[in-house]
């Protein structure tokens, strides 16, 4: 399918659960000190788009259509997460930790993705 110069797997730090966990503390924080949520939903964010970016450089995210919805999916609760650390009441305290969970839990099903791609390829 395509060459990769980096295996995509590596593009998911070994930090990330850390990464998750300040993004919990951020939400317990109050409206003036979120920055260090939203700095660490952020790093998580980055992961993201750093392993989509990758498939579009070779062309080949239109093959993976389970790697689509996945993105579907995660689009909301980021859009939701990044007001909420902005100080928006869009969601409150419970919900930003249940779109963390669910990011959190997709973050790992990608990265196993990666992980079969970089295997078969």
């Amino acid at each position: 399918m395509f060459e990769k110069a980096i295996k995509l797997e590596s593009i998911f730090h070994d930090n990330r659960k850390y990464y998750i966990s300040k993004i919990y503390e951020g939400i317990d924080c109050p409206v003036s000190s979120r920055e260090y949520g939203k700095l660490h939903l952020k790093l998580i964010k980055d992961m993201f788009d750093s392993f989509k970016a990758e498939l579009e450089e070779y062309n080949s995210l239109k093959h993976f259509d389970s790697i689509n919805l996945l993105y579907e999916e995660v689009s909301y609760p980021f859009e939701r997460l990044e007001k909420f650390f902005k100080g928006s009441k869009v969601i409150n305290r419970k919900t930003a930790r249940i779109f963390t969970y669910f990011i959190s839990h997709k973050l790992e099903e990608l990265k196993s993705m990666a992980g079969e791609i970089d295997f078969n390829i």
